[in-house]
């Protein structure tokens, strides 16, 4: 599975001696990047093993061997107290319970309105998937099943679970056909609307003109076929290609 990759300084090396077993869905609450900055500084003390952003794109930040600081809990009798889980396994086991969860977070996305892209959620299905190959995962749960006190509203209250585990019951290899259906998709929109751009956008003076075209810009100009300086001849960039294309075949003459 492709992914960027950084190395957060928030983390602890290893699980003192336990393996995760459960995924910890998040609501970064803010932007992919602004995230990225929080969990990249030292000061904030916190981190996610993952990041999706709305675009399908997964960043590694804390390898799952490895401790994040994403779903702490204590035994303090506060708002993270293990005894106000609702998983009776983190109830049971009284300890931290980033010492045995993986934390994915979605960027950009605001999970209480429940307006999760297609692309972002196709590609956490894949991870879990992916994580459920090399590790016992047994629970697949938000912050808010960890401390519903301390985090009501993550991933948010319109997270759509359903969908979720209905895509997770689906064969991996189907996943990964839908994953590079939409990215071939989110190519072809991105051509399509580039060359909207090109061709609503409109070329009027000698400085706009590409410099492959502008021997034959010039040579219009000349011939007065465009006036003057050029200025206001209001031509899109497809035009000026067929102008090229023309004045190298020779139909524009010499």
């Amino acid at each position: 599975m492709q992914m960027n990759i950084m190395n957060s300084p928030n983390q602890n090396v290893g699980r003192g001696g336990r393996r995760p077993d459960m995924i910890v869905l998040h609501n970064t609450g803010g932007t992919t990047q602004s995230a990225i900055n929080t969990i990249m500084n030292p000061a904030n003390q916190v981190s996610y093993h993952f990041i999706i952003s709305p675009n399908g794109a997964i960043t590694r930040f804390v390898h799952p061997d490895n401790t994040a600081w994403h779903a702490g809990t204590n035994n303090n009798g506060g708002s993270q107290d293990n005894s106000t889980s609702r998983i009776p396994e983190i109830r049971q086991r009284r300890i931290n319970a980033n010492l045995f969860t993986i934390g994915i977070a979605f960027g950009d996305i605001m999970t209480t309105r429940g307006n999760i892209t297609n692309e972002a959620m196709l590609a956490c299905v894949a991870l879990i998937q992916n994580l459920k190959t090399q590790y016992q995962i047994t629970h697949v749960i938000g912050h808010i099943d960890v401390v519903p006190r301390h985090r009501p509203d993550c991933p948010g209250t319109q997270f759509p679970w359903t969908r979720l585990n209905e895509l997770l019951r689906e064969d991996p290899r189907v996943i990964e056909e839908l994953r590079r259906d939409m990215v071939n998709l989110q190519q072809r929109v991105e051509t399509l609307e580039k060359f909207k751009a090109e061709n609503t956008k409109r070329i009027n003076t000698m400085n706009e003109v590409p410099e492959w075209a502008v021997p034959t810009i010039k040579k219009l100009i000349d011939r007065g076929a465009l006036q003057g300086d050029g200025a206001g001849f209001n031509l899109s960039l497809e035009m000026i290609r067929l102008l090229v294309i023309n004045d190298r075949i020779g139909l524009l003459g010499d």
